[in-house]
């Protein structure tokens, strides 16, 4: 069973390094081009606004799931640290669980959205795609994040979870 849940992890890791990359790569070359046009031809790509703010979304969202999966994201641990352990580890629980009711709301309110916007039909001026099919992952981006921040949340309670520069590098010369 473990051994299945780390081919799915490991799965899920790959993709939101997968994802992570191909959009900011589509970003910079989108915007590269658009400038180029625009100076070079003196026109620019109607859509490319709509392209870039989609992938923007994407790559933030899934980017975010990442950074706790790569231990990115700043954390002030100062005053859980220099308390006794069992009070520090109070304190780290209820700042867990105010992240995790705040993750799982941000989740909430983006599927009100994707949904609100199916009902609708909306659709993106130049290309004509379902807003929808934007919002949609931003629901999957959000759902990311619980899903790494409750896998950490036992560790980071215990005061386990370090960030790679506060861990011990072992056979580094």
């Amino acid at each position: 069973m473990k051994k299945a849940f780390r081919a799915i992890d490991d799965g899920i890791g790959y993709f939101e390094n997968l994802v992570s990359i191909l959009t900011l790569f589509a970003i910079c070359a989108i915007a590269f081009w658009q400038v180029v046009l625009r100076y070079a031809v003196h026109k620019s790509i109607p859509w490319s606004e709509e392209i870039i703010g989609a992938l923007m979304v994407v790559m933030a969202l899934v980017g975010a799931a990442r950074g706790i999966r790569v231990k990115a994201h700043t954390e002030i641990e100062g005053l859980a640290n220099h308390m006794p352990r069992p009070v520090g580890m109070g304190l780290r629980a209820i700042t867990s669980v105010i992240t995790l009711v705040f993750l799982l709301l941000v989740t909430y309110s983006c599927y009100v959205l994707f949904e609100r916007a199916g009902v609708g039909g909306l659709k993106t001026p130049y290309l004509r795609i379902q807003y929808s099919y934007i919002y949609s992952t931003m629901v999957l981006g959000s759902a990311l994040m619980v899903y790494e921040f409750v896998k950490i949340m036992k560790k980071r309670i215990l005061g386990l979870y370090k960030a790679p520069d506060q861990e011990e590098e072992v056979g580094v010369l």
